[in-house]
C-alpha cells in the first residue's frame, strides 16, 4: 500500500498481448504485472485500482492468456472492434535467398537465415526515398 501519497486512478497495460505465453520469451515483466498492479497499485479510497489491457494482436487464445495472466474474471469486460481490418498495414512476401549454413546443424543454418533476412531489410529500407536510417549503413 503507498505510504507516501502515491495513488492512482486506473492502470493500463499497453501491449498486453505480451502477457501471453508467447510474450514470455521476451516480456517476462508482463508475468506479475496483474498481481502487482493490485498488490501496489491503489486508489486515494484505498480501494484496488481498475486495471484496463490494450492490445491489437490478440486472437481468441491470446485474449484468454491475457485474461487469465491479468485476473480479470468478468467475460464482459473483453471489449472487441467490430471490424478487425488494418488498412494504415500492408505487406508483401520478400524472397531474401538460399541459406549457406549446414543443414544438419539447426542453430548455424537459422545464423545463415537470419543474416539473409538482415541483408535484405537493410537493401530495402535504403530503397524507402527521403529516408534518413540508411547513409550508416
Amino acid at each position: 500500500m503507498p505510504e507516501r501519497g502515491t495513488f492512482f486512478c486506473y492502470c493500463i497495460v499497453d501491449e498486453a498481448h505480451c502477457v501471453s505465453e508467447w510474450g514470455h520469451d521476451f516480456r517476462t515483466s508482463y508475468l506479475r504485472l496483474g498481481g502487482n498492479a493490485r498488490e501496489y497499485c491503489h486508489r486515494y479510497d484505498k480501494s484496488i485500482v481498475p486495471l484496463m489491457a490494450l492490445t491489437g494482436t490478440a486472437s481468441f487464445d491470446v485474449l484468454s492468456d491475457v485474461q487469465r495472466e491479468l485476473e480479470i474474471e468478468d467475460d464482459k469486460a473483453i471489449i472487441s472492434p467490430e471490424r478487425y481490418a488494418r488498412d494504415e498495414l500492408a505487406f508483401r512476401i520478400v524472397n531474401v535467398g538460399e541459406a549457406d549454413g549446414d543443414s544438419s546443424n539447426h542453430f548455424t543454418l537459422m545464423k545463415s537465415v537470419a543474416e539473409l533476412k538482415q541483408a535484405r531489410l537493410h537493401r530495402l529500407l535504403r530503397e524507402i526515398p527521403n529516408n534518413d536510417w540508411g547513409n550508416s549503413a
